[in-house]
């Protein structure tokens, strides 16, 4: 006997989904997910569709699906995710030495109710938007305030990240292992750290300014 509720099952599926290819063309749903990073849920709901049914257009389409990071990275950007669960590259590089070299200076970390923070203060605003490029850099969101009471003398600018993976591995430098990053890239952490006149004494003997 003949299964007819299996074919017009997938009648049905062929229907929909030759309906809604008029629905959304190739060009809208690469404007929204690719251009303007729109997530598969903001998209669906715009459209009244399925997310399963956009999944099946982006293959469709040939469209890239993001990875989980970069779809949480984004989501932080737009303030839709809490940026701890995104894994920052923490590999030695100059970027990262900049980062040490910053908090080792103005910068410090905290644990708050489970939340890993990163700080700066700063009167100097080009300062902070080139320590959250940095952050950025490496996979972790900051976003940067203004504050008229920034300390009892000033108002200034006060960078927010956090990151439990960044401040689990910061709270684990050694003075050996800062040493370590000096020597690999001796002038991103040298000039970051400089406002600290007693910590780039000691990193002396380990940097060689070429």
């Amino acid at each position: 006997m003949r299964d007819t509720t299996s074919g017009s099952s997938t009648n049905e599926v062929r229907t929909v989904h030759s309906d809604l290819k008029l629905r959304i063309s190739k060009e809208e749903l690469t404007e929204l997910y690719l251009n303007q990073q729109l997530s598969i849920p903001e998209i669906a709901k715009r459209y009244g569709l399925a997310h399963s049914t956009l999944w099946y257009y982006t293959k469709r389409y040939n469209i890239p699906r993001r990875s989980r990071s970069e779809s949480l990275k984004i989501a932080y950007k737009q303030g839709r995710k809490r940026p701890n669960i995104v894994k920052p590259d923490l590999s030695p590089s100059p970027t990262l030495a900049y980062i040490v070299g910053v908090m080792l200076g103005d910068g410090h970390i905290e644990e708050y109710k489970k939340h890993y923070r990163i700080r700066l203060n700063t009167v100097d605003l080009d300062f902070a938007k080139s320590f959250q490029s940095a952050l950025e850099t490496i996979g972790v969101y900051s976003k940067i305030y203004y504050r008229t009471k920034l300390s009892k003398q000033s108002s200034g600018w006060s960078l927010r990240g956090y990151s439990k993976a960044f401040y689990e591995w910061y709270k684990s430098l050694t003075f050996d292992k800062i040493a370590e990053i000096a020597e690999l890239y001796p002038r991103d952490l040298y000039v970051a750290s400089m406002r600290v006149r007693e910590l780039s004494i000691k990193l002396a003997g380990h940097i060689k300014l070429g």
